[in-house]
């Protein structure tokens, strides 16, 4: 083989190592992602797993003490629950969206909105937006209501009123009601209106605003409106204490 064949070999050689080199890097880089992919998906999973085994843990201590307490009164009583109510702003508005959007049964329109309205309204002097979280002696549990609210001069009209169902019994509903209506007053209005669109999924809040202490002042298959005097909202203990973020 002359030498000049011979470099054009060498070469050609060292290219196809060269290439051989690349691809295997490649296929490296590709497994090593597949690995990290697959390992955060464990990760995921498990702490997915660990927080639903923590839930079911708190939900088995409640049920013992409520098998343990001498009646609904005592056992909510016990619970030692703290309610915590605020506005809706950047650290709130995922999960305050997400309740929208996935919750069907304690929600009185089953109005949708999108993260982006729920932002635009956190600016928006004509609207209020009021969050909720439980916590209790076993445990956390995180936000679980929230209701926005169209405001004027003379009223506040309730758009969109969700809770999660794990929390029903509780009395969150009417903790949220009594910050409302004082919200309202404050700001100089004389009711807060209310409407409940019936669905084949809502039916457990189909009285609720009656329940409230709300008046109702039209109505038919297709739904029914209420008004409340926010002079006239109950002010009888709940078993709860409440502690409002960014309130004097």
């Amino acid at each position: 083989m002359e030498i000049k064949e011979l470099l054009s070999h060498l070469e050609a050689r060292a290219q196809a190592a060269e290439k051989r080199s690349k691809e295997a890097q490649a296929e490296v880089r590709y497994l090593l992602r597949d690995m990290k992919i697959s390992i955060d998906a464990i990760s995921a999973v498990d702490r997915i797993g660990s927080e639903r085994a923590e839930y079911y843990q708190r939900e088995a201590a409640r049920a013992e003490l409520r098998e343990q307490s001498g009646g609904d009164d005592s056992y909510l009583s016990d619970l030692q629950m703290r309610l915590t109510l605020g506005t809706v702003d950047e650290r709130t508005r995922t999960r305050v969206t997400q309740l929208i959007n996935k919750t069907n049964q304690f929600n009185l329109t089953t109005k949708r909105t999108t993260q982006a309205e729920v932002e635009q309204r956190e600016r928006d002097s004509e609207w209020f937006q009021l969050w909720a979280r439980l916590e209790d002696r076993f445990g956390d549990n995180g936000i679980i209501a929230a209701i926005t609210c169209a405001r004027d001069p003379q009223a506040w009209t309730i758009d969109t009123f969700v809770m999660s169902c794990r929390v029903l019994g509780r009395h969150v509903e009417a903790a949220l009601m009594r910050e409302l209506s004082a919200r309202a007053a404050e700001a100089g209005a004389r009711v807060v209106r209310g409407r409940y669109l019936p669905t084949d999924r809502n039916g457990i809040v189909a009285d609720l605003y009656e329940r409230l202490g709300f008046r109702k002042v039209a109505g038919g298959p297709e739904g029914t409106e209420w008004e409340l005097d926010v002079t006239a909202i109950a002010t009888d203990p709940l078993p709860l204490s409440v502690v409002q973020i960014g309130r004097a």
